[in-house]
């Protein structure tokens, strides 16, 4: 094996120098031997491999021809990265055209970030089968302010339910990595003021920052969840209704490619303008699941306003709370009477659709 392991390090180094006029950077992680070598075994031409990094983390787009070969360079990407020494630590998203994995290096003390997805198609795709199927996308908000049997029971849901995780809090690192690891997506729960004297925290998005500044400040909340795709707001009602400082904010989303779930927390939003001006895949939410109050009677009038969603758009956005088991009862009771009508459970970055949300 150690041969074998000595073998694939050569070729590949020398692969690599023969073609450094084409790369930005030369092999110098175990990930980067990895990577090349599933690439030349698979035949995946090695010049359409990119690798960046950003935000601490290395990130590593490999375009395949099909899904089929999406989950042998995944398997292949496994097996080498055990070999080296890296630790797989679950799925970002997928779905039948793309694959996104996390993987950890201890050596390196770095999260690598492996994209594999199938050439010419977008980032942001509906995975729909059958076809008219109604979709409903989850999501569920506030993660971050506790750990324990609760938090664990919301990991029990359908994998298609997303987290909103808060950056900075005491548990938020403990929530990324229990969803991450129940196979799920996680997102930024992004702090934002709002018209009230409501408080989203120290480190929110304010009104009185310029874009420099809110730059940085998001920056900071990707940084801290490094296996987020997208983000959407927490409370946010000042900044989602005024498009300088929404621009700002979407500045650093459309720069880094995530998409933004509009939280609908005003009725003066202006999110579907500036996300359609700026190019950010972006949706909005349709229903608050425990919004005046965690109810039966709320419940159930979600349930028929579902219905309403489904006659008139074939799709809805709900997002609810993790305070507390009454509210993870109710969202079970949801979702099986969702799926009761016919509505298949997808995350967010199979729900939006980049610069046509309805």
């Amino acid at each position: 094996m150690a041969k074998r392991n000595l073998l694939i390090i050569i070729i590949v180094l020398l692969f690599w120098g023969c073609n450094k006029h084409t790369r930005e950077t030369e092999v110098s992680v175990p990930m980067d031997r990895v990577i090349l070598t599933a690439a030349i075994k698979i035949g995946i031409d090695t010049n359409t491999v990119q690798r960046t990094q950003r935000n601490g983390s290395i990130y590593y787009t490999i375009p395949v021809k099909d899904f089929k070969e999406i989950d042998e360079t995944d398997i292949e990407i496994k097996r080498l990265a055990k070999d080296f020494g890296l630790s797989y630590r679950g799925v970002i998203s997928s779905s039948r055209n793309r694959l996104r994995n996390a993987y950890w290096s201890p050596a390196d003390d770095q999260y690598a970030i492996v994209e594999i997805f199938q050439k010419e198609t977008p980032r942001f795709t509906m995975t729909i089968n059958p076809p008219n199927m109604p979709l409903l996308c989850i999501i569920i908000d506030d993660f971050g302010q506790y750990n324990g049997p609760l938090l664990d029971s919301f990991c029990l849901l359908d994998k298609a339910v997303a987290f909103a995780v808060i950056p900075g809090l005491p548990f938020s690192n403990v929530a990324i990595d229990k969803a991450i690891k129940s196979g799920r997506e996680v997102i930024v729960h992004i702090p934002m003021e709002a018209d009230s004297n409501a408080n989203p925290g120290n480190n929110a998005i304010f009104s009185h920052l310029n874009e420099r500044e809110i730059y940085h400040r998001m920056n900071i909340y990707f940084d801290n969840n490094k296996f987020a795709i997208g983000g959407n707001n927490h409370m946010g009602s000042k900044i989602t209704s005024n498009k300088r400082l929404l621009r700002s904010v979407f500045r650093y989303m459309q720069e880094h490619d995530y998409y933004f779930i509009d939280s609908k927390t005003t009725p003066n939003s202006v999110v579907r303008e500036i996300a359609l001006e700026m190019g950010v895949a972006y949706e909005s939410r349709d229903l608050f699941l425990d919004a005046p109050d965690s109810t039966d009677a709320v419940l159930y009038d979600c349930l028929r306003e579902l219905q309403r969603l489904k006659n008139n758009k074939n799709r809805a956005l709900v997002i609810t709370h993790c305070f507390d088991k009454g509210r993870l009862q109710r969202l079970q009771i949801f979702i099986n009477e969702a799926k009761k009508m016919g509505f298949q459970l997808v995350p967010p970055s199979q729900y939006v659709i980049k610069g046509t949300a309805v």
